[in-house]
C-alpha cells in the first residue's frame, strides 16, 4: 500500500512539474502587447499612420526578455486581410522582419531591421 502511494505521489509530482508555464505578461513597454507563446515572443504595438485606409501603420516591436525597442518604424500590409489594428486575434507572431497575420498576410517592416 506504501508503495502505491509513493508511486502515485511521485507521478504526480512529475505532472505537474511538466505542466507549468511561466506566464510572460499581456502588457508591455508603451502600452505595447505580448505577441508570442511559452518559446518566446515579443511584444508589438501597431497603429495607423497619419493617413487612414491606405496600406501603411507604424509600430514598434520590443524584445522579450529585457523590453528594450528591437524596431520601430512604418510597417506595411500585404495581404487580403481586413485588418482591425486592436483585434489582437488577427496576429500570429513576429519573425524578425514581417508580423505575420491570419489570412496568409503580415505587417513588413518598411525600414531595414537591425540585425541581432
Amino acid at each position: 500500500m506504501k508503495t502505491k502511494l509513493i508511486i502515485f505521489l511521485l507521478c504526480s509530482l512529475i505532472i505537474a512539474a511538466c505542466s507549468v508555464e511561466v506566464d510572460t505578461p499581456k502588457k508591455g513597454p508603451e502600452n505595447s502587447w505580448w505577441l508570442g507563446g511559452a518559446d518566446g515572443g515579443a511584444y508589438i504595438k501597431i497603429e495607423e499612420d497619419n493617413k487612414l485606409n491606405d496600406d501603411l501603420y507604424t509600430g514598434v516591436i520590443f524584445f522579450d526578455h529585457d523590453k528594450t525597442v528591437w524596431y520601430r518604424g512604418p510597417f506595411k500590409l500585404v495581404g487580403d486581410i481586413k485588418l482591425n489594428i486592436n483585434n489582437h486575434d488577427l496576429y500570429l507572431f513576429w519573425d524578425g522582419e514581417k508580423i505575420h497575420l491570419k489570412e496568409s498576410s503580415y505587417l513588413e517592416a518598411v525600414n531595414p531591421v537591425p540585425p541581432l
